[in-house]
Formats: structure tokens, C-alpha cells, sequence
């Protein structure tokens, strides 16, 4: 009985175990499946994905120092160079635009102005507009005003807000043309003014101008630094001996290769002296000749529209000395010219040699130019070397005479008929040395 019972217990509860899993294994189903649908409902989540590198901490930007313009300094003035520029009178003459009280403007002995106004200028006279002009001007302003060169009410230039001393270098002008900036004809001037319109003291020390721009100006002061020793030498008249600019001194001229007489049309003769215009050379007589290698000085003075040439001629009118260009050589252009000039007796063309310089010659730049508006009011020679002249030495025409050349006994017999003729086609033209330039 008892092992009865003991089987049926057995039996239910085996029962009771395969329920039970069976049970178990329906809830696992269904908790899958759900979980299988809220996964398919859901979105999956996706990792962020890492840098590759982890980010560096940014640094803080220093700041950026803007550049500094430094001030930029005015050029320098050039040196002045009384030689190379020619003074504006400042004289109740030339005083424009103004009428001062009684004792209100000073002309100093000096050539300096003083006066007390409100405004003062002065004609600038032989500059016309659309030239290209400097005007130097020194002094000094008591009150802020202005210094400028003016043309009539159209055109001005100059600096503004001087005041004590100064010095300026002012472009007369731009080469404006007169006609289609309705600028009347006529000189210019210069006017310095106070910026209050109140009277002060203003003096005008050095008032000047240079014909040419800043930049000539600059070129010729750097030129000056070795200029040639005659620009230097003063004049004696007592130690020169005279070559009168009379038609008594006429030694010759043409237009270009054709001779012309003392009484041609293109020579003006006067009390004063001579002007040319449509002659290429002119020449007058030395009073003595000068012998080969043997140096004179000469002295010459007058007026001239242009540049020209100068040199020695011999006795069948060849070239004899060096030539010298007045641009060149003294930076002359136009204007007036009182210079002494050295020349030394020798040839270009070496097959002439062992004559003598007779005459002084005055040639236009080319062979086929003229010299126009030249004036020649005085002309000297000093016989020796610049040197002796300077160092006081007197003249001496007998030894300026005889040849330095070692063969100077045989002169006269070294040049022929022969060569004498077939050189005075050549002086003529003077083609052969001096046209080349």
C-alpha cells in the first residue's frame, strides 16, 4: 500500500516538474517576442564616433601690432649757389601790389627788405609763365603766414604756416599754357602774407631765381663742386689789354660755309658793341698773336638769347685752341655772361702744327646754326696762364708770341703754300675738328 502511495506522490510530481517547464518556457517565449518587437519599434542608437585625435586647447590670439608710419623727414635744401642764380631786385620799383605807409617798408643797404604789413611781393621780371623756373627766397616771418609765387589770380605755389626763419626752393610752374588756362600774359611775383591778415614784422633777406627745375638746380650744384678755376677769378681790367667790338677788330664771319662782309645785315654794330643774329661765327682780331703752346685769357661780356661756342683761330683760319661750349662748360644757357676763359694755342688736326692763334671766334653750336640775339659788349686778353693771372703776374704779349714747340725755328718752313691752301676750304667750314660735335 505504502509503496503505492509512494509511486502516485512520484508520479504528480513528476506531473507537476514537466508543467512547470512548460510554463516557464511559454513566458520566455513571450518576453523574446516582445523584446524583439520594442527593438524593431525602436531606433538603434549609434555611437558617436571619436576623433581620431583628441582636440587641442586653443591658444588665446596675441594681438596684432599695427606698423607705425614713421614721419618722414623733409629733404634737405641744396646748398646755395650765388654764382648759379640771378637776384630779383627788391626795390620800391619792383614792389607789386602793395602801397605801404610812409616808413612801413625798409630797403636795407644789403639788398634785404624789412617792413611791417600784413602782405609785401615783388615782381619777378624776366620769367614768364610756362617756363620752368626756381624761386629762392630767405628770410623771416614774425607770425604764421604764407610765402608763394603767384601769376596773376590763377596760379600760386609756395608753402604755408611759416613763421621765424626759413628758406625755400619753390617751381615757379608746370609749363601751364597761358591761352587755355586764361592766364594773362606777363611776369610773375612773389608775396609773403600773414595767415591772420594783421600787420607783422617780415624780412626778406635773399630773394633769387634759377632758370631751369629744382632737379637742374640740384644737378649744376653738384657740377659747381668742380667747376673750372675761371669761374672763380675776378676781373682786372688794368691787367687785360682791350679788343674793341668795333668793326677796326672785324676779323671775319659767315652763315654757314659762306663768308660774309663786316657790314652784313646779320651784324649790328653800336656804341656798346655788336649784336648778332644769322651769322654762324664771328670772329675779331687779338691784338698780338699767340704762339704755339702758349696760353691767353680772355674776357668776355655781354648778352645772349642761346648757348654758343668759343675758340682760337689761326692765321689761315683753322680752329687752334680747344672749343669751349658755354652750357657745358659754365652752365650757361641764356642771359647776360662775364667770364674769363684760358685758352692754350694748339691744333685738333695734327698734320697743321707751329702756327699762330690771331683771332678770338664766337661759332654757333652746329656748322649749319646760326647765333641769334648775341650781344658782345666787351672783350680783353691776358697774355700768360690763368695761374699767372691769379698770382698776379703782368701780362706778357712778346713771350705769348714765340712758339713753345721744340722746332720753333723751323715753323715757317714746316707749313707750305701747299698746306696752307689745301686747309682753307677747311677752316672755312671748320668741319674737320669742331662740327663732329
Amino acid at each position: 500500500m505504502m509503496k503505492k502511495l509512494l509511486a502516485l506522490l512520484l508520479a504528480c510530481a513528476l506531473v507537476f516538474s514537466l508543467t512547470a517547464c512548460s510554463d516557464s518556457a511559454d513566458d520566455e517565449a513571450v518576453t523574446t517576442a516582445a523584446t524583439e518587437s520594442t527593438e524593431a519599434e525602436e531606433p538603434e542608437e549609434t555611437e558617436a564616433e571619436e576623433p581620431d585625435e583628441e582636440p587641442s586647447e586653443t591658444e588665446p590670439e596675441e594681438p596684432v601690432e599695427e606698423p607705425v608710419e614713421e614721419p618722414v623727414e623733409a629733404e634737405p635744401n641744396p646748398e646755395f649757389i650765388a654764382e648759379l642764380v640771378k637776384d630779383i631786385p627788391m626795390t620800391a620799383d619792383t614792389i607789386d601790389a602793395y602801397l605801404p605807409e610812409d616808413g612801413s617798408v625798409t630797403y636795407n643797404e644789403d639788398g634785404s627788405v624789412s617792413a611791417n604789413v600784413s602782405s609785401i611781393s615783388f615782381n619777378v621780371e624776366d620769367i614768364y609763365f610756362g617756363e620752368s623756373a626756381v624761386i629762392y627766397i630767405k628770410g623771416t616771418a614774425a607770425t604764421e603766414s604764407s610765402v608763394k609765387v603767384k601769376y596773376g589770380n590763377s596760379y600760386a605755389n609756395g608753402f604755408e604756416n611759416v613763421s621765424g626763419d626759413f628758406e625755400y626752393y619753390i617751381q615757379y610752374d608746370q609749363g601751364v599754357d597761358t591761352e587755355s588756362e586764361g592766364i594773362p600774359t606777363g611776369t610773375g611775383y612773389v608775396e609773403i602774407s600773414t595767415d591772420d591778415g594783421a600787420a607783422a614784422d617780415i624780412t626778406i633777406t635773399e630773394l633769387a631765381f634759377y632758370n631751369g627745375t629744382l632737379d637742374d638746380y640740384k644737378a649744376d650744384v653738384e657740377w659747381f663742386a668742380n667747376a673750372p678755376a675761371e669761374l672763380f677769378a675776378t676781373y682786372d681790367e688794368t691787367k687785360f689789354t682791350a679788343i674793341p667790338v668795333t668793326q677796326d677788330s672785324f676779323g671775319r664771319a659767315q652763315i654757314v660755309n659762306s663768308p660774309i662782309e663786316v657790314d652784313d645785315a646779320a651784324l649790328e654794330w653800336t656804341d656798346d658793341g655788336l649784336t648778332i643774329n644769322g651769322a654762324t661765327l664771328v670772329a675779331f682780331k687779338l691784338p698780338s698773336g699767340v704762339g704755339m703752346g702758349n696760353t691767353i685769357v680772355v674776357h668776355i661780356k655781354g648778352t645772349s638769347d642761346n648757348n654758343f661756342r668759343l675758340w682760337l683761330l689761326d692765321e689761315v683760319e683753322v680752329t687752334a685752341s680747344r672749343q669751349i661750349d658755354m652750357n657745358e662748360y659754365f652752365r650757361f644757357n641764356s642771359g647776360e655772361y662775364d667770364y674769363l676763359i684760358e685758352l692754350t694755342t694748339e691744333y685738333v688736326d695734327a698734320e697743321i702744327a707751329n702756327d699762330t692763334a690771331l683771332q678770338l671766334a664766337f661759332k654757333a653750336l652746329t656748322w649749319d646754326t646760326t647765333l641769334d640775339g648775341l650781344t658782345i659788349n666787351e672783350l680783353g686778353v691776358y697774355y700768360g696762364t690763368l695761374e699767372d693771372y691769379m698770382a698776379g703776374v703782368e701780362s706778357n704779349p712778346d713771350a705769348a708770341l714765340q712758339p713753345v714747340a721744340e722746332d720753333a725755328d723751323d715753323t715757317a718752313e714746316d707749313t707750305t703754300d701747299d698746306a696752307t691752301e689745301d686747309t682753307t676750304d677747311d677752316a672755312t667750314t671748320d668741319q674737320d675738328a669742331e662740327d663732329a660735335q
